[in-house]
């Protein structure tokens, strides 16, 4: 058995790197994300990219873009508006290669306000769209379906205004699923690990979703046919799979650099964290 003496230099390299973790926060924060700022009013389709927050699908009298309007979280938060039932808000990231199997889904979050103003139906948010792949191949489209979570889809509902709600998405979550040329009724009993599961029956038309799988990418979004003026926000959007996304904070201001300490700070904490090894080392040794 190796003496304890002589490992004493590892007990302190130990001890050093938990307090240059502790100095320097230790986890990382949620990104904050500027851009793209203020609003763009419809009609207006951006060409699709990957690794970015982008709009999509801005149509008729719809805006969306980030703004002050519903600072949450900061100084700004995604705009959501329409002036009637033709207008469309889609706020969307999908990241190159996806966010992996449907079977890895863990959760989703994202906070929307309902402002007053509106005038839409009371049970109208901003709704959470999951894309999914069931080949894998982002090219091969006839097979891809959104899994949809909208509260007034589960039940009787009526949307809080001016607060701001936060919103989990787990196994649990009812959803419903959107298939290009199925019945498209709404499912208020199927839940996300029916479709991590790949148990979910497939309405009229539509097709099986296996729990392999690709999750391309999320949107939140408003509309269309919501008749009516809808007014409102989104902020803090993420989903945990094999890849994690978020949660972003959309924000008007990006946050200042972290101040880089002194050379005397630095020495302090060296000092400091020599210490606790010594500290830890003794008490191992005499323990």
């Amino acid at each position: 058995m190796v003496p304890i003496s002589s490992r004493w230099p590892t007990f302190i390299a130990r001890a050093a790197l938990a307090g240059a973790l502790a100095a320097t926060g230790g986890l990382a924060a949620a990104a904050i994300v500027t851009a793209p700022a203020g609003v763009v009013n419809g009609p207006h389709n951006d060409t699709p990219a990957y690794d970015v927050w982008q709009r999509m699908d801005v149509r008729a009298t719809a805006s969306v873009g980030i703004t002050g309007d519903y600072p949450r979280s900061g100084d700004g938060s995604v705009l959501m508006a329409s002036g009637d039932g033709n207008g469309k808000t889609t706020w969307q990231y999908f990241p190159t290669g996806g966010l992996g199997p449907l079977s890895s889904f863990t959760s989703a979050t994202y906070e929307w306000l309902r402002a007053a103003a509106s005038t839409t139906g009371a049970h109208f948010h901003p709704v959470f769209r999951i894309r999914i792949d069931t080949d894998g191949n982002p090219a091969t489209t006839g097979d891809q379906s959104w899994l949809v979570y909208e509260r007034g889809a589960m039940g009787a509902y009526t949307a809080p205004t001016n607060t701001w709600v936060s919103e989990t998405i787990g196994d649990s979550t009812p959803m419903w699923v959107w298939q290009s040329g199925a019945a498209n009724s709404q499912l208020p009993t199927t839940t996300m690990a029916q479709f991590k599961a790949g148990s979910y029956v497939p309405e009229a038309g539509g097709f099986a979703i296996p729990g392999s799988s690709t999750i391309l990418g999320i949107q939140v979004g408003t509309g269309s046919g919501w008749s009516g003026t809808y007014r409102g926000a989104v902020d803090n959007i993420g989903l945990a799979a094999q890849r994690t996304l978020g949660p972003d904070n959309f924000e008007l201001t990006a946050p200042a650099p972290a101040a880089v300490p002194a050379l005397e700070t630095w020495g302090l904490l060296g000092l400091a964290s020599l210490m606790a090894g010594l500290g830890l080392w003794r008490q191992r040794r005499h323990g």
